[in-house]
């Protein structure tokens, strides 16, 4: 057991780096590429933070366990407003521009009802999985179409040179470092809060609903932290909406098509309308001029506790 305390400690010390200098170098790759943080936010860490749920939900549709794969995606969704946006909102205030929260954001909830729906109709086939796939590859198109325009508007005030190629090759470089240390460590991290949950004779049923699903947002949760550390809301709001975007679309669609599935009637009513409520409710909240402070904060933080606390009963009952 003291192994498994090394390990986790060693493991939260190297994300926390990670996330930190993940924020520096990405700020600076999109400054020298023309990209707004926002576009990094909800493109490159978001995809990048969300590969633990990729793994951990293909892993599990491949081996015949679709409710670990539809539980990591819905209680990571739930950890990433609940935890990832409330947690920062104690220490500052969390704002970004309304246009994201019109397309993001909205994609966001639309996205999730749509789930519902499935779910109410018997759950995810592979077409359906082909058509999540497309509709992330059409998310992600949209954004790099924006940032190519942002950037033609601003090609004639600002001119790269071509000896800044070196630099941003070594800044490319080294956030792709940063960012494996991230999924490395978030993946120790993992391991040894699990090892250590049935050491100590929790439950796997409340391992799987609570430690994975935290667990897996651990690179977001980090990031975040960074972000807000830096005051760097775009990139922390970007994180969020592009995670919870990439979680659905990606994550449940490639499920999907490695092995259809139903969704289990305790994910369907409860787990999946508590993701949707807490949607609508970050989406509220940021849209306010003063975003999510303090007080909105507690509020996001107290619904998370409210789901983790349900499914801890529901899995003792």
């Amino acid at each position: 057991m003291i192994t498994e305390f090394l390990i986790l400690a060693v493991s939260l010390a190297a994300l926390l780096y990670a996330a930190d200098n993940l924020i520096e170098t990405v700020v600076s790759l999109a400054t020298r590429m023309g990209m707004s943080t926002m576009a990094v936010g909800l493109t490159v860490v978001a995809i990048g933070t969300s590969l633990p749920e990729v793994m951990a939900s293909a892993a599990a549709a491949w081996k015949g366990h679709p409710d670990i794969a539809v539980g990591n995606v819905v209680g990571s969704n739930i950890c990433n407003i609940g935890l990832i946006l409330g947690l920062p909102a104690l220490v500052v205030p969390v704002t970004c521009h309304r246009a994201v929260l019109r397309r993001e954001g909205l994609l966001m909830i639309l996205a999730s009802i749509v789930m519902l729906v499935l779910a109410v109709f018997g759950g995810m086939s592979r077409a359906t999985g082909l058509l999540f796939l497309f509709g992330f590859g059409w998310f992600i198109y949209q954004v790099f179409r924006k940032t190519k325009s942002n950037e033609r508007e601003t090609s004639s005030a600002e001119n790269t040179s071509d000896e800044d190629a070196p630099g941003s090759l070594w800044t490319a470089l080294r956030s792709a470092g940063f960012l494996g240390l991230l999924l490395l460590s978030s993946e120790f991290l993992v391991r040894s809060t699990v090892s250590l949950a049935t050491d100590l004779g929790v439950s796997e049923t409340v391992i799987a609903i609570t430690v994975i699903a935290l667990g897996t947002s651990l690179p977001e949760l980090s990031v975040s932290y960074a972000a807000a550390k830096r005051k760097q809301g775009d990139i922390l709001v970007g994180n969020i909406l592009g995670s919870n975007i990439a979680n659905i679309l990606l994550v449940l669609g490639l499920s999907a098509v490695i092995s259809p599935f139903a969704i289990a009637p305790a994910t369907l009513y409860f787990d999946i309308p508590a993701m949707l409520l807490l949607a609508f409710v970050m989406v509220a909240f940021l849209w306010r001029e003063r975003g999510v402070d303090r007080p909105a904060g507690l509020v996001l933080l107290s619904l998370y506790a409210a789901v983790i606390v349900r499914c801890v009963l529901y899995s003792a009952a």
